[in-house]
């Protein structure tokens, strides 16, 4: 953490066997900068936390041995590319805290090696692709504080999340009852947070099944 300022240099695209780019908690302004995908060799980019504006570029989807994006607590605007399910390579996406509006895309479910993914406080809408059922990596899940809605259904293809253990979908616009597959998921999970949705009804009686909460 510092408190650098300015525009993200330009002159690290010649530093062509770079991994890692961690610029968190800085005072950057700036875009996402589409020469980023000169970098072949990179593996983490952490920008989270300073003036980054626009949309996400999809120049980043070139970056193929990719594992970890964080763009967290920036002015991020538009949507979630469709294309970052082409993105094979990425354990970690940490987007929340930005102005991302529209759905999440049902490719994001390709990412077989995701394991930690965060869309918190945005303003995205629809409601979580069933395909999230694919992420057999995924040990951690937070949309809350957006304008997701409908049914739970996700919740069904959730299950097939084994390693699941934090699933957090407050404060969005979710209905109806929690369905009784809610105890299909994972063993491992330790922390689910629902609140301030517009839920009904009582608890189903196979929460109990859920030991490790």
């Amino acid at each position: 953490w510092n408190n650098f300022v300015g525009r993200i240099p330009v002159g690290l695209s010649a530093c062509q066997f770079l991994q890692i780019i961690s610029l968190s908690e800085n005072a950057f302004t700036d875009v996402v900068p589409t020469w980023l995908d000169k970098l072949s060799n990179l593996r983490s980019l952490a920008l989270g936390g300073n003036n980054i504006f626009g949309s996400i570029p999809i120049q980043l989807i070139n970056i193929t041995g990719l594992q970890e994006l964080d763009l967290s607590n920036n002015k991020l605007e538009g949507q979630i590319l469709p294309e970052f399910g082409k993105m094979k390579q990425l354990q970690y996406l940490e987007l929340s805290d930005n102005e991302l509006t529209g759905l999440v895309p049902a490719s994001i479910g390709n990412l077989s090696d995701l394991s930690f993914l965060m869309l918190d406080t945005n303003m995205l809408n629809g409601s979580i692709p069933l395909a999230f059922g694919n992420l057999g990596s995924l040990q951690r899940l937070s949309f809350g504080w957006n304008h997701f809605e409908g049914g739970l259904e996700f919740l069904g293809a959730l299950s097939n999340c084994r390693q699941l253990s934090y699933l957090n979908m407050e404060s969005n616009s979710y209905s109806g009852s929690l369905p009784d597959y809610i105890g299909n998921l994972s063993k491992l999970l330790v922390t689910f947070v629902a609140g301030e949705n517009n839920l009904i009804g009582g608890l189903p009686a196979s929460v109990s099944n859920l030991t490790s909460l």
